[in-house]
């Protein structure tokens, strides 16, 4: 059982492309991780910045960003409200999950928050139905996982969290065990997250 944790990387200026509008987080970007998993994307283990924003962020936010943020891996989000308050979050295995968590860190201490930076894979597409993305530190255990032996399953979700084991007795108890083991890492301490439940990677 493993648990991901954020890695340093190496990070290149990204395109700057258009801010989507303040709004809920609720409506922001539909959920990638749906179950169940058709096939697992690996994009390069080397990141880039997107900026969303020009608009100057206040000394506190911009040493958070420097020194914190931009030294972060995909998939990281970065949310500030009118007044300069903010919320971010970094390294989770989704897009998706990366903007939910930033913006709903940022609406719990202000009333309207806007997406204004991220960073993603170099290369990054959207995702076609059924695909799943990876953090660079949980693609490096789906492809030692992919020639591990015997029965075996891997478990992730959006929000970071992953699991999986190998040589169990049956694939139902090894899918069972990888998604309990998954489900107890799980972030729950953000109330108004929506759930990203734990899901099954398809076998390699």
């Amino acid at each position: 059982m493993l648990l991901a944790i954020a890695l340093g990387i190496v990070l290149t200026a990204g395109p700057r492309v258009p801010a989507p509008p303040g709004t809920a987080f609720e409506d922001l970007h539909p959920a990638e991780f749906v179950s169940p998993a058709k096939r697992v994307v690996i994009y390069p283990f080397e990141g880039e910045v997107h900026m969303h924003s020009d608009r100057p962020m206040p000394p506190a936010l911009q040493e958070m960003f420097d020194t914190d943020f931009s030294q972060s891996t995909y998939f990281s989000a970065l949310a500030m409200s009118h007044d300069g308050g903010w919320g971010f979050s970094t390294t989770v295995n989704s897009r998706a999950a990366a903007r939910k968590i930033a913006m709903l860190e940022c609406l719990n201490v202000n009333t309207r928050c806007r997406l204004i930076a991220e960073i993603l894979p170099v290369g990054f597409v959207p995702l076609a139905p059924g695909e799943i993305t990876l953090t660079p530190e949980v693609a490096e255990h789906w492809m030692t996982f992919v020639d591990l032996p015997g029965i075996k399953a891997f478990a992730v979700s959006g929000d970071g969290a992953y699991a999986y084991l190998w040589n169990m007795p049956s694939q139902d108890e090894a899918d069972q065990m990888a998604l309990a083991d998954c489900e107890a890492f799980r972030m729950t301490d953000l109330t108004r997250v929506p759930d990203l439940p734990c899901i099954l990677l398809p076998q390699p």
